[in-house]
Order: structure tokens, then C-alpha cells, then sequence
């Protein structure tokens, strides 16, 4: 739907477009759900967590690492080793090849099934309200056609996103979860040998 509204005096034009799949009239209702999820979703990860951490005493620069608990969140150091921008500026063939090659291995991994396409809303119809940013290797893999991916660090970025977006919604005692957590070392292992 778009509303023009035109002065022709001041000749000033304005143009509002209104998104169709948005329903304005039900925004508070919306926003009340997402709260609600989000603190079901956070009161879940804090038991998941459990215990309250001691504080720390230090003068300096601490490593993210060896803050007590942060482990027990899901965070994982990554190796500056795994993301070395292996030079490709001037030659993008050469990233390409890379990219797809690892893709490729990836794609065919027995814990990829999950994420070969993009999640259904109709086979999980809260998905999108839990997850913002989707991503699965089909929509990368259309990004590696296209070359989209002009750096390493785009691909793991998209990578990394499916990753987390299946911790997100997913529980850990789940087979989707465990995928994740399976795949995401094998890409690791793959960045290293690239």
C-alpha cells in the first residue's frame, strides 16, 4: 500500500510505503510475544548456565577466555589462524575456489541435513520470530555463485550464523543441536587445513 501526500504550494512530495507483512494494527500484541519469548528464552539459558560466577580481581588486559563462566554461555575462542585473510585480495578465484571447496565438503557432511535449505515456516511456524537472521547453505550457496563472499571472513560470518541460529532455537538435547555442534568443528578443521 503506498499514500502519496502532495502540497503543491510548497511543492513538497512525501511518499510512505507501508510493508503488507506487517500488521500495524496488531504491532503491540507482537512486540508483547517477542518480550515473552525472549524471557522464557533468557530464563532458560540462565539455568542452562547455573551457577553464579566469583568476580575477578586483575589489573591489565584479560582474555575473554578466562573469565570464569563464559564458557559454560557457548562462547568459543576463535583462532585468528582460522580466519588469516589468506591473501585473496587480488585474486578472487583463488578465495572462490577455497569458499567452495570447503562449502562443498561441509554440504556433503552427514551433520548438514538441517541446514541444506531454508527453515519452513509452515513445518516451524515460530521460527522467524525467534530467529532473525537465517541463514543455510542453499542462500549461501546462491552468495558463493554470485561471489558475494569477497573475504574469508563474509563466509564464516554466514557460516557461523547457522551455527548459532540452530543453539538459539533449538534445545541442546536435541539431534538438530548436535549437528551444529559437529559441523561447526568440522569447519574449523577445514578452515585450518585451508
Amino acid at each position: 500500500t503506498k499514500l502519496k501526500l502532495q502540497e503543491y504550494q510548497g511543492a513538497t512530495l512525501m511518499e510512505c510505503v507501508l510493508d503488507p507483512t506487517i500488521s500495524y494494527t496488531d504491532l503491540s500484541n507482537r512486540l508483547r510475544k517477542q518480550r515473552r519469548l525472549l524471557t522464557r528464552l533468557i530464563h532458560k539459558r540462565s539455568q542452562e548456565i547455573g551457577r553464579i560466577q566469583p568476580g575477578m580481581h586483575v589489573s591489565g588486559v584479560v582474555e575473554i577466555g578466562d573469565i570464569p563462566g563464559i564458557g559454560n554461555t557457548g562462547w568459543r575462542k576463535t583462532s585468528s589462524d582460522e580466519l588469516k585473510e589468506m591473501s585473496f585480495e587480488k585474486d578472487l578465484d583463488k578465495l572462490y575456489s577455497v569458499l567452495k571447496n570447503i562449502y562443498n565438503q561441509l554440504k556433503s557432511h552427514p551433520s548438514s541435513w538441517p541446514f541444506l535449505k531454508p527453515v519452513s515456516a509452515n513445518d516451524v511456524p515460530d521460527y522467524y520470530e525467534v530467529v532473525k537472521n537465517p541463514m543455510d547453505f542453499k542462500t549461501m550457496g546462491d552468495k558463493l555463485k554470485n561471489k558475494c563472499y569477497t573475504n574469508i571472513r563474509l563466509f564464516y560470518v554466514d557460516m557461523t550464523q547457522i551455527f548459532m541460529n540452530c543453539r538459539v532455537y533449538n534445545d541442546k538435547q536435541t539431534e538438530y543441536y548436535d549437528c551444529a555442534n559437529n559441523l561447526e568443528q568440522f569447519f574449523h578443521l577445514k578452515l585450518r587445513e585451508a
